[in-house]
């Protein structure tokens, strides 16, 4: 798809197809009516989920396993890839051998517990992302704060949540590095938030455009 029509990208197409996603897939759902989302970029950072005019009923801290970190989404915003695929891609330029800290097998961040209002928000605003159901493996510090309603038969330490994943339209090339200003927003979230330290000393050694 062309620039022109990322450009022109149908944001309440793109906002259905998000509720739709969370609609289909129960498990990312609380029994009263709220949304879980995993935020892995900007939405990290709790100043910028405020400035959305957002406020989470629940913050948890978590990781989504076998995928990486990428910013290869048009602009050098955030996206989430598989490992198994991104292991195929040039990936590079996302670590300073000279800090020797290798890209994690793992996406850390926060799963997000959202109105339905909220998330529908969310998802107009991530226009140019696909929503997926993610499994999030919960911090064992927050395990007791999960919400019973939402575990449904799984590990107390899992939870489902949709995350948004790059739309085919807004991808670029892997190389792509992110700007200054917005890897600071991932940077100072991630230590906001208290994400593991190794996965902050990854973010921290990531360069900007």
């Amino acid at each position: 798809m062309s620039q022109s029509a990322y450009s022109n990208w149908d944001r309440k197409a793109a906002t259905e197809r998000a509720l739709k996603t969370a609609d289909d897939n129960s498990k990312s759902s609380t029994t009263d009516g709220y949304i879980y989302n995993f935020a892995f970029g900007s939405n990290l950072n709790p100043n910028k989920v405020k400035s959305r005019k957002m406020s989470p009923t629940q913050t948890l801290r978590g990781k989504l396993p076998n995928w990486q970190l990428l910013f290869n989404h048009n602009g050098g915003y955030g996206n989430i890839e598989q490992t198994e695929i991104a292991q195929n891609l040039d990936v590079s330029r996302l670590s300073n051998n000279k800090k020797g800290t290798p890209q994690p097998n793992e996406v850390h961040g926060v799963v997000l517990k959202l109105s339905r209002a909220e998330f529908t928000q969310m998802a107009w605003e991530e226009y140019a992302y696909n929503s997926i159901l993610v499994p999030i493996t919960i911090y064992p510090e927050d395990v007791p704060s999960v919400d019973a309603s939402i575990r449904k038969g799984e590990a107390p330490h899992i939870i489902h949540a949709i995350a948004f994943k790059t739309h085919p339209c807004a991808i670029t090339t892997p190389t792509t590095l992110p700007s200054k200003r917005y890897i600071q927003l991932i940077q100072d979230g991630a230590k906001q938030s208290g994400i593991q330290q190794s996965y902050c000393d990854w973010l921290s050694q990531i360069p900007s455009s």
